[in-house]
């Protein structure tokens, strides 16, 4: 077994105890400890609530507290997330319904999480090449959904609005950030399958594996590591065996993630540890098939837990180095290097980005 960097919870000192991303964890508690009490029941606070806001689980958390009878003050903010969640799932199922009636090949990613949550936009990858994409685009305008511009920058379209103003659709022809493609749609083939939504419609989604493998490369492309994440890969685990950790570590090595995967596991490992002083059996069997991740293990430590957690640079560098094994990754890379030479909008963007990277690298120094 790896030894890990953390603090042992008997010792943990007084920060750490108050830390409110351990009572957040500890409020909610982990689905790789089924039979486990919360410890020391629910916390109910307003500050707890907009953490996991800003990590993407106010609603996992607002249920927790629900099921053990402490929901009090925030029950009107439950009830209001509740309702937002059950149109989200009618938004997912709408627009899964007008792909699939004009046979237009797609599917819905790194969207409907292994608990109850409302993210930003629907993920939506047209896997159809060529004009299947501006067919998706026009099919959406068509049906009353309107354009939601963002940064208007990179080689895609706008986003989607539904008609109602309140479902974001990302449709996208590959998986890329700007003109790099971090995950090939190519190599998906024989990796996407129905799933049925909580609310009993269907829809094409990836299997659990390679769904769970583009969260984590999402996570590395934009530089943050939230308690969102933390929960998708335990919730994901517990309902996986052996052969099937197997298979994800197998999708990680096929499309060159795995130094994006080591640090991810890293992180989930020592939270995990650190709030309920175990490590669970499937937990870690997934970090030995990969290996440990130290340094950045060893950030999170020192930064005493705080969420959501940025990537250092030197783990970011090691992403980047082994997807540049990859064939698509590198022409696309290409790609970026002339559009930037023939575009300052997209320059200045990209510089911008690097900067704000190494600002929020040299600040988690100076608090470390």
């Amino acid at each position: 077994m790896n030894k890990l960097p953390v603090i042992s919870v008997d010792n943990l000192n007084s920060n750490l105890q108050l830390n409110q991303t351990m009572k957040l964890l500890r409020t909610i508690g982990s689905p790789l400890l089924p039979n486990e009490e919360p410890f020391v029941g629910g916390t109910e606070s307003l500050e707890l609530y907009d953490l996991a806001v800003k990590n993407k689980i106010s609603l996992l958390y607002l249920r927790a507290l629900k099921q053990q009878g402490k929901l009090s003050k925030l029950k009107a903010k439950y009830n209001e997330e509740y309702a937002k969640y059950l149109k989200f799932l009618d938004g997912v199922n709408k627009a899964s319904r007008i792909l699939d009636a004009a046979d237009i090949e797609y599917v819905i990613f790194k969207t409907v999480r292994p608990y109850p949550a409302v993210p930003g936009d629907v993920d939506i990858l047209i896997m159809a090449n060529n004009t299947g994409y501006i067919k998706a685009n026009e099919l959406f305008l068509k049906a009353g959904y309107g354009e939601w511009k963002g940064n208007g920058i990179g080689p895609t379209l706008p986003d989607l609005i539904d008609p109602e103003g309140d479902i974001i659709l990302d449709l996208r022809e590959e998986l890329e950030l700007s003109y790099v493609v971090y995950m090939d749609k190519n190599k998906f083939g024989g990796h996407i399958v129905k799933r049925e939504l909580p609310s009993g419609a269907e829809i094409k989604t990836l299997t659990s594996e390679l769904d769970l493998a583009t969260i984590i490369i999402h996570s590395q492309t934009h530089n943050l590591y939230i308690l969102g994440e933390f929960y998708t890969l335990l919730y994901v685990l517990s309902r996986m065996n052996k052969k099937e950790i197997d298979d994800f570590v197998a999708v990680l090595k096929e499309n060159k993630i795995t130094a994006a995967a080591k640090s991810f596991i890293a992180i989930t490992v020592n939270l995990h540890e650190a709030a309920y002083d175990v490590v669970p059996k499937k937990l870690q069997y997934a970090l030995d098939k990969l290996s440990y991740e130290r340094s950045e293990a060893g950030r999170l430590v020192k930064s005493d837990f705080k969420m959501p957690h940025r990537y250092a640079v030197s783990t970011v560098a090691k992403v980047i180095l082994e997807k540049m094994r990859e064939r698509r990754f590198r022409k696309s890379v290409e790609v970026q290097i002339v559009k930037m030479l023939m575009s300052p909008k997209l320059t200045k963007y990209m510089i911008g980005e690097v900067i704000e990277m190494r600002k929020r690298q040299y600040y988690s120094k100076e608090v470390e």
